[in-house]
């Protein structure tokens, strides 16, 4: 990282910058720090405190956005070289976790070289990497890649249980996946958008299913001990909510007999769901910090990195003039609606499981959405 540039504090109230500032900033080679974006990682935490404060925690950010993502470049690295000899694959499926790590070291190699352009596009570049990171079907493919830990039966005892944990956590893609969202994380709208995504492109439940650590009795059994404890715990939304016929108290699974396929298939899935989506939108939201009231974020009127809308924009900025042109008012108006639903979605979010919500609606809204979750995968799973 280029020595000479530090981050400047996140804007408060009436001090976010447009894009076009940015950008001329940028073009004419100016070295004064730029307004930052609404970068809500979790260096942002607390107070808003003093300006040298502040561009300490963006400096701390960028610092950790660059430790992060060289230790995934470099666990990416050693599973390409150590599945290349292991996998019995073709060699196209052997070549897709290689491809993984050209996308990681080019996102490593944005943040050390153009750490201004990384700064000001932050949410939608980290976004735009991980779908590409996990496009190839190596990323949800048995045989290859880190898949290949869950060629091995599970081990008994309680070390057992942690090293196993950690192998399905890794050979299903879960580990990086919270990984990334844990140390590098953005606005509330970005890291539900960015958790659905990344769910879709990894879940495979049958397929892990079959493999010997999922398959195995010794995993079957603890797979039927999670389910019963869900199970038990979703029990009051059974009993609250209008049941009918598809919707019933999973006896079976209460009771520890229910077929073990299914079993299999909804605990698994139910993970995916709460380590690569539901977690770390929950982290995203309670280190957030929402921009002041009367501000043009606080709206969505300026766009910022801190939302879905800009990732999926690509571009931060403050509104330009109407435009001659039908095809560009249209865009503008799309980019308009998208920032101000994104923001309307990180204050919903907030409101409702952020920090200064009422500790007993923060627990009831998780149990919720928990309790639902599951019971969703166990119906898609055929239980």
């Amino acid at each position: 990282m280029r020595a000479e540039w530090k981050p400047s504090a996140m804007p408060a109230a009436g001090e976010a910058s447009g894009a076009s500032s940015s950008t001329s900033s940028i073009d004419s080679g100016d070295e004064r720090p730029l307004a930052a974006p609404h970068i809500q990682a979790h260096a942002y935490a607390g107070a808003r405190g003093s300006v040298p404060t502040r561009r300490r925690r963006g400096q701390a950010t960028l610092q950790t956005d660059m430790a992060a993502q060289a230790i995934v470049a470099t666990a990416q690295a050693i599973v390409f070289l150590t599945q290349w000899r292991k996998s019995e694959a073709d060699v196209w499926a052997r070549v897709q976790p290689g491809l993984v790590f050209t996308v990681i070291a080019t996102g490593l190699l944005i943040i050390m070289r153009w750490p201004r352009f990384y700064w000001h596009n932050r949410d939608w570049l980290l976004l735009l990497l991980r779908l590409l990171s996990l496009l190839p079907p190596s990323t949800r493919s048995l045989g290859v890649g880190t898949a290949l830990i869950l060629e091995k039966e599970p081990r008994p005892g309680l070390a057992g249980h942690v090293v196993d944990f950690l192998r399905y956590a890794t050979g299903v893609r879960l580990l990086p996946i919270f990984f990334h969202g844990f140390f590098m994380l953005t606005g509330p709208s970005s890291c539900l958008l960015t958790g659905v995504v990344a769910t879709l492109l990894t879940a495979n439940s049958r397929g892990y299913c079959s493999t010997p650590l999922l398959s195995h009795p010794l995993g079957r059994r603890r797979l039927a001990a999670v389910a019963t404890f869900l199970e038990f715990g979703s029990l009051p939304l059974v009993a609250l909510q209008p049941t009918g016929r598809h919707l019933q108290p999973g006896g079976a699974l209460m009771a520890g007999v229910a077929p073990a396929e299914p079993m299999c298939r909804a605990a698994v899935s139910f993970a995916h769901h709460f380590f690569g989506l539901l977690l770390p939108t929950f982290l995203g939201v309670h280190y957030w910090q929402p921009p002041e009231e009367g501000s043009d974020a606080a709206d969505g009127s300026v766009s910022t990195a801190g939302t879905a809308a800009g990732a999926a924009a690509g571009t931060a900025g403050a509104a330009q003039p109407p435009s001659p042109h039908k095809w560009a008012r249209c865009a503008g108006w799309l980019q308009r609606r998208l920032r101000r639903a994104a923001a309307a979605c990180d204050r919903q979010l907030y409101s409702l499981i952020g920090p200064k919500a009422q500790p007993a609606v923060r627990a009831v809204v998780c149990w919720y959405v928990l309790a639902q979750c599951w019971l969703l995968c166990r119906l898609a799973a055929g239980l």
